[in-house]
């Protein structure tokens, strides 16, 4: 038989459960909007692909500048852009290292196969790519790490790297999609690789042509 003492800590919980208020929002971790606080879901969910039909190339509202940079601030009088600034879709341009960012595949254009010579992993298949712009000026082991990418959002990543001296002919330098390594999850993808001085683009896929949100950080050796 229950004591009083039971009794009133039963009536509390109750009490203090009934006056927990929902919190509505999104809660998708895909969307731009994301609010990992939320208990009910409301359906007001934006993604990354309702962003670009809105003409802005990110989740806040940046547009492309004309280097083609998501962002940018455009050209100061008698500058040219940094880097490569090629029409290749969706793309940054990363100005210092190390650098490291969360990113999103989720809603983007393939805008890398079949124009510059590969498709995706298996299969013929293509899907959203994003890439991000680097200018070597001397020679460097550039290293490329989506570590974390599984763990932290089941995305199964594909990572290639262009050369891109010359924006009419950009071409495949290397690519890898699972890691040899205990460090991180062997699906998450990894490049290691001697460069000489000139433009690059890095560029996040997923296997499989799947589409997901990944952690990528780039540095110079």
């Amino acid at each position: 038989m229950a004591t009083i003492r039971q009794i009133s800590i039963i009536l509390l919980s109750l009490l203090f459960w009934s006056c927990e208020k929902e919190i509505d929002g999104c809660r998708n971790p895909q969307a731009c909007n994301y609010n990992q606080d939320a208990t009910n879901s409301d359906g007001s969910c934006i993604f990354l692909s309702d962003k670009i039909e809105q003409g802005y190339c990110n989740c806040r509202n940046d547009i492309y500048d004309e280097c083609y940079i998501c962002g940018g601030d455009g050209l100061a009088e008698d500058k040219d852009c940094d880097g490569p600034a090629c029409n290749v879709g969706e793309q940054e341009f990363i100005a210092s290292f190390p650098f490291s960012t969360t990113g999103t595949t989720q809603g983007l254009a393939s805008d890398f196969p079949p124009d510059y010579g590969y498709d995706y992993d298996q299969d013929d298949q293509t899907g959203a790519d994003y890439a991000y712009g680097i200018s070597l000026e001397s020679s460097s082991y550039l290293t490329i790490d989506l570590c974390g990418s599984w763990n932290n959002y089941n995305y199964d990543t594909f990572l290639y790297l262009f050369n891109a001296n010359n924006c009419d002919n950009i071409y495949l330098i290397d690519d890898n999609d699972d890691r040899n390594s205990d460090d991180c999850d062997s699906l998450d993808s990894y490049l290691n690789i001697f460069l000489n001085p000139g433009n690059y683009y890095i560029v996040v896929a997923g296997y499989g042509g799947y589409e997901g949100r990944y952690n990528i950080s780039v540095r110079l050796e």
